[in-house]
Order: C-alpha cells, then structure tokens, then sequence
C-alpha cells in the first residue's frame, strides 16, 4: 500500500483552463452589457420624469381646476356619475364591502367552498360561485344568504353534479343584491 501525499501547508496550483477563461470573459462581457442597459434605462426615466413635470406645469397653468357642483335635487352619485373616473370609482367605494363580506364569511360555516365572488357596486349585484358536498349543504346556505337583513334578491342561477377525483361535490352560482344605502350609512 502506498501512502497518501497529504501536505496541509502548501496549497496546490491550478492552471486555468481554457474553459475557464472563456466563461470568465463571457460573464465580464455579459456584466458590461448589462451596466451599459442599466444606465441607458435610467437615462431614459429620469427624461420621462422631467418630460411627465413639464406637461404637469403646462397642463396646470393653461387649464383652471373645475370642480364638480350638484345642482339642487341631484345626488352626489349621479353628480359623480357624470364626472368621468370619478363617477366610476365613487359606487365602489360606497358599497359595503365590511358587511358584504362579514355576511359571506358567516354563511360560509357550512360545508359549502365559495370559489368566485364577483360584485359589480354600481349595480349593487353579487355572483357567488362555489361547491357544496351535497344539494342540502347548497340549499341550506342559499337559505342563509336569504335570510341574511343585508342581502336581497338571493337566486340559485345553477347547480350541476361535477366528480374531482373520488369526490362528487355539486357545483352551483348564486346571485344576489344588496340595498342602497340610506343617509349615508354603510
């Protein structure tokens, strides 16, 4: 058996390969393009930037704000509604989202998977997707969203048998409304 050379003191030297110096050069190259890239981006935001202030200032100096005034007799919401964005963002942050989603999570203590939720607040409309184990798991949280004092109009669109793997669980839609709000309350 012959013994092993182990020396702890001195390391030994490697000669650098030509694959090695290859990839060093390409990575080097790959690095230059990119800081290159980098600073061409930055450049080109910080022009937009200054372009973006400019037109702000123009915009701001040729055209006086104009706020939008309710005539007498005309709600706030059909004021808004003919504002433009305004008009589109103002139904949704008056719905009531809090108490909407409290009703929804409270009637969910059935064996029932709400798997979609779609609400529209100008039109005040729900459509809630989702799979219960059995027709009378359905059925029974329908009759709690029917009962609920913060939903209306509650409707079983559809239901239809559907097999996941080993498991047959009944598919449904629900639609469903809520009031408006009176007084501004929520």
């Amino acid at each position: 058996m012959t013994p092993l050379a182990i020396d702890f003191v001195a390391a030994p030297r490697r000669q650098i390969g030509v694959v090695g110096f290859v990839l060093f050069l390409a990575g080097a190259a790959t690095l230059a393009a990119v800081s290159f890239d980098l600073d061409d981006k930055e450049e080109q935001r910080a022009s937009a930037e200054a372009r973006l202030r400019s037109l702000t200032r123009a915009i701001a100096a040729h055209q006086p704000v104009k706020t939008a005034a309710v005539a007498p007799g005309r709600s706030a919401n059909t004021a808004a509604s003919a504002s433009g964005p305004a008009g589109k963002i103002l139904p949704q942050l008056k719905a009531p989202w809090h108490t909407l989603l409290g009703e929804l999570e409270s009637a969910s203590g059935l064996p029932v998977a709400l798997l979609g939720v779609d609400a529209d607040a100008r039109s005040r409309h729900l459509r809630l997707t989702g799979e219960a184990k059995s027709i009378d798991d359905m059925l029974a949280f329908v009759e709690r969203l029917r009962e609920s004092k913060h939903l209306q109009d509650v409707f079983l669109l559809g239901h239809e048998a559907r097999t996941v793997g080993a498991v047959s669980v009944i598919a449904f839609t629900v639609a469903a409304s809520w009031p408006e709000a009176r007084d501004g309350a929520r």
